[in-house]
């Protein structure tokens, strides 16, 4: 597949267009064909090298998208191969009192971060939570 990638961390110029390996997903994940990527501040931190944490490169950018679920992996159920989903920043613990209230965009133990420490959302395809 295509994405854009970050092999360093610097300007305009570290954003390569490359072919990289498609995703295949993993117990309680799926893998979405990505028809839109937004635009956020914090993929400019990332690439620049100033966010404030480190994000391992190589990388492929983006915390924002939406698209159609392509594959489903083991114990999937609240999605199936054909949905269009939207994609979150973050993977939601399900438990905490604001994810039991249904505010898991707020959660207070997220297991993950998309676009941090995942690849994401400037490509073809993202492996993401299936929550």
């Amino acid at each position: 597949m295509k994405a854009v990638i970050i092999r360093e961390t610097g300007g305009v110029d570290k954003l390569l267009y490359e072919e990289v390996e498609t995703p295949t997903p993993g117990a309680g994940e799926v893998v979405v064909r990505l028809r839109a990527a937004g635009v956020n501040h914090l993929d400019h931190d990332i690439r620049e090298g100033i966010a404030g944490f480190s994000t391992p490169v190589p990388h492929v950018p983006g915390v924002e998208g939406a698209g159609e679920v392509a594959e489903i992996g083991d114990g999937v159920t609240n999605v199936k191969v054909g949905d269009r989903v939207s994609i979150s920043i973050i993977a939601p613990c399900g438990t905490c009192r604001l994810c039991c209230t249904g505010r898991d965009d707020l959660c207070e133990s997220p297991s993950g971060a998309l676009g941090i420490a995942m690849w994401s959302t400037y490509a073809e395809y993202v492996r993401c939570f299936a929550s």
